[in-house]
C-alpha cells in the first residue's frame, strides 16, 4: 500500500490568518443598507471624514477608503476642502448602463445577442407606448419613419447606410421613450451607443432593406395584443 503523502510544515506555514472584514467595508455596507432601507436619499449629507470617524469610533483612514469605494459605486459625491464631505449622489442611469455594458462585454455577449435583447425590450416598450404615447410622441415617430422611408428608396453608400443606422436608432429611442418608462429607455440608450460603434453601416443596410418592406408609421397606434408580431418584425 502506498504511503500517504506527507504535508510539510513549511507548506502550511505560508497560509495567512483569515482576517475579519475591513472597517471601510463595514462602513460601505452600512451606508448602502441605509440607502436601500430608504433612510438616505439623494442630497443627504453624510458628513466629513472627521464626522464619520467620530460616529463610527475609528480613525479617518478607513472612512477615507470607504468614501473612495462609495464614490466609485456612484452612491456618494465627495467634496474636498474645509467645508468638504460626502453627500448622497443624485441618480445617474448612465452609471448603471455603462456598468452593464462592461459586464456584458466581459461575459462575451455578442452583437446578435444584444439585438435579441433589444427586440424583447422594444416589443414590451411598443405595447406600453400604445397605451401611453402622447400625440407629440406619435408625431415624432411619424416624422422619423417618413425620413427613413425616403432614405430607403435611395441607393445605399457606406455613408448613407451609416446615417440611416443613426436615424433608425433615433426611432428605436423615440419608441422606447414613448413608453414613458425610464428603465428600458436607459438600457436601449446604452445599447444604441454600443451598436453605433460596432458595424453601424452593416446594421443600416439591413435595416434599410427591412424598412422598405415593413415601415408603417401607424403601427404604434394599434392595439398592443394584435400588433406584437408586426412590432417584432419591424424592430428586427
Amino acid at each position: 500500500m502506498a504511503a500517504k503523502p506527507q504535508v510539510s510544515s513549511e507548506r502550511w506555514s505560508r497560509w495567512q490568518d483569515v482576517r475579519p472584514q475591513s472597517v471601510s467595508s463595514r462602513i460601505v455596507e452600512q451606508v448602502r443598507a441605509a440607502l436601500f432601507r430608504g433612510e438616505l436619499k439623494p442630497g443627504d449629507v453624510l458628513g466629513s471624514e472627521s464626522d464619520l470617524a467620530r460616529k463610527f469610533g475609528v480613525s479617518r483612514v478607513p472612512v477615507r477608503d470607504a468614501f473612495k469605494t462609495l464614490q466609485a459605486l456612484g452612491i456618494v459625491e465627495v467634496k474636498m476642502g474645509a467645508n468638504g464631505g460626502a453627500r448622497v449622489a443624485a441618480g445617474d442611469p448612465n452609471r448603471f448602463a455603462d456598468a452593464l455594458a462592461v459586464q456584458l462585454k466581459l461575459v462575451g455577449i455578442s452583437v446578435e445577442e444584444m439585438f435579441d435583447a433589444q427586440i424583447a425590450v422594444e416589443v414590451m416598450a411598443a405595447e406600453l407606448a400604445a397605451k401611453r404615447a402622447t400625440e407629440g410622441d406619435l408625431e415624432n415617430l411619424r416624422g422619423i419613419v417618413s425620413g427613413l422611408q425616403a432614405m430607403a428608396q435611395k441607393s445605399f453608400t457606406a455613408a448613407t447606410a451609416l446615417r440611416f443606422s443613426e436615424i433608425a436608432m433615433d426611432f428605436h429611442a423615440a419608441l422606447v421613450e414613448a413608453a414613458h418608462n425610464r428603465a428600458p429607455y436607459q438600457q436601449l440608450d446604452r445599447e444604441a451607443r454600443d451598436r453605433r460603434r460596432q458595424g453601424g453601416a452593416r446594421c443600416g443596410r439591413r435595416a434599410g432593406s427591412r424598412t422598405r418592406r415593413h415601415a408603417d408609421p401607424q403601427a404604434i397606434g394599434d392595439h398592443p395584443g394584435a400588433s406584437t408580431v408586426r412590432q417584432r418584425e419591424q424592430i428586427e
